[in-house]
C-alpha cells in the first residue's frame, strides 16, 4: 500500500497567493495606518483613541513580512517567483512595479519595527524612522493609483486589442 504524499502547489498559484496577502495586509496598514495619522479621522472612526488600531497595524504589519515569508518557503524558494518572459514595456514595469513594493515592504517593516521598539536609546534614529515611514507611504499611496490605473485601463485594452485581433485572425 503506497501512501500519497502532499503536493506544493505549482509556481502558477504562487503570484496569485502573494497577490492576495499583499493586498489584505496593505490594505489593513493603509487603513489603520490612516487613522493613525489623522487623529481627527479616528476619533470620527472610533469615537476616539483606540489602542486596538495600533495593535491591528503592528500585527498586518508582522503579517505582510511572515505570510509571504512563509509562502515562499513552502514553495521551495524564491524560485517560485520566476518573473515572465515577456520583453515588453508593460512587463519592465511591472517588473520595476514589483521590485519596488518589495523593497518598500521591507523598509516599512524595518521603520515599523523601530518605531515599535519605543527605546529612547538613538531617538534620531526613531524621528528619522516615522519621518521615512510617512514618506513612503505617499509613495505607497501613487503606486497604488498607477497600479489601479495599470490594471483599470492599460490592461483592459490590452485584453480588448489581444481579444480583437484574435477575431481578426480566425476570420
Amino acid at each position: 500500500m503506497t501512501h500519497a504524499h502532499p503536493t506544493v502547489p505549482s509556481a502558477n498559484i504562487a503570484r496569485p497567493l502573494l497577490h492576495a496577502i499583499h493586498t489584505a495586509t496593505f490594505l489593513a496598514l493603509f487603513v489603520t495606518g490612516l487613522l493613525l495619522f489623522v487623529p481627527e479621522l479616528r476619533a470620527l472612526a472610533t469615537g476616539g483613541y483606540s489602542l486596538a488600531i495600533v495593535r491591528i497595524h503592528r500585527w498586518a504589519g508582522v503579517a505582510s513580512i511572515g505570510l509571504p515569508f512563509a509562502l515562499l518557503v513552502y514553495l521551495g524558494g524564491p524560485a517560485a517567483l520566476a518573473p515572465p518572459r515577456t520583453h515588453t514595456l508593460r512587463g519592465l514595469l511591472k517588473g520595476t512595479h514589483q521590485a519596488i513594493v518589495v523593497v518598500l515592504t521591507l523598509l516599512f517593516a524595518a521603520t515599523g519595527f523601530i518605531m515599535w521598539l519605543q527605546q529612547p536609546i538613538y531617538e534620531s534614529i526613531e524621528d528619522s524612522s516615522r519621518s521615512l515611514h510617512d514618506w513612503m507611504t505617499y509613495v505607497a499611496a501613487v503606486l497604488l493609483a498607477a497600479h489601479l490605473f495599470d490594471v483599470a485601463v492599460i490592461g483592459t485594452v490590452a485584453r480588448l486589442t489581444a481579444g480583437a485581433s484574435a477575431t481578426k485572425s480566425m476570420s
